[in-house]
């Protein structure tokens, strides 16, 4: 998986941190609900922050993140301790096959993450496999680009870079992945984003830094169109909105 993630780099960790703030660190439970005793995964966990969050919220639980890259894993690892969180434990794992038995979860959960797999719906297919009977799978996702007003005037080469980043699996094709995975009572929750959305100029120094370092991967020869988004960004007339999807589902039992 590591090999499609366009956005790995020594900061990303950091980056994913300072991107949770913007985010918004209590949105993801909104939409978790655990048992007492209850295990949840958090697939594709990054620098561990919303199983931080999980755990200290649901102290009863038992929380395990998994994610591709041992470095992130590590970093989640000493970020928890850091914070006093006894019920989270992390490890190294690939989501197109996951290191956990069937029926190991009740609630599997994944955020930014499916657009940067091989093959999401094996992904969905193994998060369906790893949940419990009547358990959860739950997976929130950008929707990018903006929608952006005035119109932007490199939209189209900005909308080409942004798809060959995460163009694999843009969010509305998730009920039809979930549907496919035998997964039953859909649902999609479509909220603002806060992450890329803004009303008004010039973009704030934390949202600039942060698109700043998602776009580390565009070559010098397209960085033109990335200057004038920022440029455009920067101007007091703009609006530029994106979604923030979350599509869950249940294994039926």
């Amino acid at each position: 998986m590591s090999r499609d993630y366009v956005l790995a780099s020594p900061v990303e960790s950091m980056r994913l941190e300072r991107q949770a703030d913007l985010h918004a660190r209590d949105r993801p439970l909104q939409h978790i609900r655990l048992a007492p005793g209850g295990r949840f995964l958090d697939a594709g966990c990054g620098s561990g922050w919303v199983s931080r969050k999980v755990a200290s919220a649901y102290p009863q639980a038992d929380v395990v993140g998994v994610d591709y890259t041992p470095a992130y894993v590590a970093d989640a690892q000493v970020m928890a301790a850091a914070d006093g969180v006894k019920n989270a434990t992390f490890e190294v794992g690939d989501l197109m096959s996951l290191p956990f038995p069937d029926a190991s979860f009740d609630v599997v959960w994944s955020q930014f993450v499916l657009y940067f797999v091989p093959d999401p719906q094996q992904v969905v297919r193994e998060f369906r496999r790893v949940t419990k009977p009547s358990g959860t799978v739950i997976s929130a996702l950008h929707k990018l680009p903006c929608v952006a007003d005035p119109p932007f005037e490199q939209q189209r080469a900005m909308d080409e870079i942004i798809e060959a980043a995460i163009g694999r699996c843009p969010p509305e094709t998730l009920p039809r992945l979930f549907a496919s995975a035998g997964l039953v009572d859909l649902d999609v929750k479509v909220e603002l984003d806060t992450i890329y959305s803004k009303f008004g100029g010039p973009i704030d120094p934390p949202h600039r830094r942060n698109y700043e370092e998602v776009l580390l991967f565009v070559p010098p020869e397209r960085r033109g169109a990335v200057d004038a988004w920022f440029a455009f960004l920067d101007r007091p007339e703009t609006t530029a909105v994106s979604g923030y999807w979350v599509t869950s589902g249940r294994v039926p039992g």
